[in-house]
């Protein structure tokens, strides 16, 4: 699971840190691996769309694409030490300081229909009544459907602001 990718997105990284530090591993079976903030620079800068990761990637790929200053962990780094490791995938997001979103969760057309259902079923669970399907490749949720890993990107919260609902949308759908 990873967060932050664009660095105002707090509720989103509210809800990775909760569930990182709420996690038993007597209670787990296999691993869960939480990416808080992928673009440490933009988090601590409080910018928007400004020295972030355009995450534009593909599986194969070894261009990774680095903003300045460079990112702490860059897209290419974590799929390929995160998300390819997973057998489900969720990217959390929300609204940047400038967006007002109405909650929803994306999920990727990749044309493999077992990884599709799933996808589908993930964001089904997730439980945000607005779901979207994508078709348009590009993003880490996109290349890790595309490399046969169901995955979801949920989007809850903006404006710089988190409130106890929108950090709850995600921790809920996380924990359904």
């Amino acid at each position: 699971m990873t967060a932050g990718v664009h660095g105002a997105e707090y509720a989103s990284i509210a809800a990775a840190l909760d569930l990182g530090q709420s996690l038993d591993p007597k209670d787990l079976r296999g691993q869960v691996i939480v990416v808080p903030v992928m673009n440490m620079p933009s988090f601590r800068a409080r910018s928007i769309y400004v020295s972030h990761s355009t995450v534009k990637i593909s599986t194969g790929s070894s261009q990774g694409v680095h903003s300045a200053p460079p990112l702490s962990k860059s897209p290419i780094w974590v799929f390929g030490n995160v998300i390819s490791r997973a057998e489900y995938y969720v990217d959390l997001h929300g609204g940047d300081l400038i967006e007002a979103l109405v909650p929803f969760t994306i999920f990727f057309r990749s044309g493999n229909d077992r990884v599709d259902q799933l996808s589908l079923e993930m964001a089904q669970v997730f439980g945000i009544s607005y779901l979207v399907r994508s078709e348009t490749p590009g993003s880490t949720f996109c290349a890790a459907a595309g490399a046969g890993i169901p995955s979801i990107l949920a989007e809850a919260g903006g404006q710089g602001i988190w409130t106890p609902e929108d950090v709850a949308l995600h921790t809920d759908g996380l924990a359904a």
